[in-house]
């Protein structure tokens, strides 16, 4: 069952977590996904602390330096009404720092910059602590961190801040265009747009390959199908036609080599179609399959239906040899194998339909690992599929994902 768990994952999944060549999607049908605010500051903060420079006021000299400091902690605050993205960090200004402490609290995000930065100053010594409100702006291609407020936890920390944080200031600024999958096949590079909204980030995922889209603001926003309820802290809508480039790229220049109970099976030429919605829906991922061990061919045929989606039958013919032109005794030998292999594959795909008949395709392709960089920055994730669903904008799924 790997082979399926690992297949309806490439195809369903590997968007945005989720090759050789071959074109990127179509402009206007990117792979879309939405993410907790909760779910960012798990993943930023596997990051820190991390060492920030902060600008010099005036023209930079022996005697005007910048100022170092070390981001210790990090929140996702939701969104201004301009769209601009709202966090809140905690920075130690020219002062070593351990392992990051959580000093905002519950509701670091709610709390006046000035309320906060008493509270952590009344229960803190340390003299270089200050609180910073923070924008992120994305523009082709980068999003920009610049602070927009600072406060000091004590009267030398407020005095540092007055000398280099005075007014706007950039922070830093990050690529959101060399974004890469990892996969066994090798790396997907994705080009991502991110909007921020008030409960996390959506981001409209685009596949590398043919150079950046021309019209990058056309794919901003556009998830409003997309929802967080219950444990999911993650939620992606799939196009076919994106899911498809991505097993295009992972098995039709070469095979995807997928270990099985032992074995090892080459995935050639995967590909899915669908129809329908709700209920009605249908999801059928076709391919072709070699295992090691017998160096035979399988064409195998996977559908899915209903909402949730459930296994609804496996398919498997195999690769016959052609036995005209034989002479009689080799013809009869050759129709002989030809009927052992398609009995086999009729059994074998009987057996799974027969196993596995109803199971829900969520729990079949879960627990999950993504692996993923950006920025340069590498990050894994692992969890739980929690619902998948086929219908008119492709593949729609939730999760539940969080650091190892």
């Amino acid at each position: 069952m790997r082979v399926l768990q690992r297949m309806v994952f490439a195809a369903c999944v590997s968007a945005p977590v989720l090759g050789a060549t071959v074109a990127r999607a179509a402009e206007g049908e990117p792979a879309r996904l939405r993410v907790s605010a909760a779910l960012v500051d798990e993943t930023v903060q596997g990051l820190l602390p991390t060492m920030v420079r902060l600008p010099s006021v005036g023209e930079p000299s022996a005697t005007n330096r910048p100022t170092l400091a070390t981001m210790t902690e990090i929140r996702y605050c939701g969104a201004t009404d301009k769209g601009a993205g709202r966090l809140r960090a905690v920075l130690r200004l020219e002062t070593a720092a351990g392992a990051p402490v959580a000093l905002l609290g519950k509701t670091g995000c709610q709390d006046g910059l000035a309320d906060v930065a008493k509270r952590i100053g009344d229960s803190n010594e340390d003299p270089g602590i200050a609180v910073v409100d923070v924008e992120a702006v994305w523009k082709p291609w980068d999003v920009r961190l610049s602070v927009v407020r600072a406060e000091g936890t004590t009267k030398t920390s407020k005095a540092r801040l007055a000398a280099v944080l005075e007014k706007r200031r950039e922070l830093l600024t990050f690529s959101t265009g060399d974004a890469r999958i990892q996969t066994d096949s090798g790396a997907i590079a994705l080009y991502t747009i991110p909007t921020f909204v008030a409960g996390g980030v959506d981001i409209a995922i685009v596949l590398g390959g043919g150079g950046a889209p021309s019209s990058p603001e056309k794919l901003v926003g556009g998830t409003r199908g997309l929802s967080l309820t219950g444990d999911a802290n993650a939620a992606a809508e799939i196009p076919l036609s994106f899911a498809n480039q991505v097993l295009r790229r992972l098995t039709w220049t070469q095979a995807m080599t997928i270990p099985v109970n032992g074995d090892e099976i080459e995935v050639r030429n995967a590909a899915l179609s669908g129809e329908g919605g709700g209920e009605g829906a249908r999801l059928t991922l076709t391919g072709q399959a070699t295992p090691a061990s017998v160096r035979e061919n399988v064409q195998w045929t996977v559908a899915t239906s209903g909402e949730p989606m459930k296994l609804s039958l496996f398919q498997m013919s195999p690769q016959l040899e052609d036995c005209s032109g034989l002479g009689t005794m080799a013809a009869v030998a050759c129709n002989v194998r030809n009927g052992a292999r398609a009995a086999a594959a009729q059994a074998f795909a009987a057996s799974l339909t027969q196993r596995y008949q109803g199971a829900f395709v969520h729990d079949l392709a879960s627990p999950q690992t993504l692996r993923f960089s950006l920025a340069g920055e590498r990050f894994v994730l692992t969890g739980d599929l929690l619902r998948m669903a086929f219908g008119s904008r492709g593949v729609s799924l939730t999760a539940k994902l969080g650091q190892p």
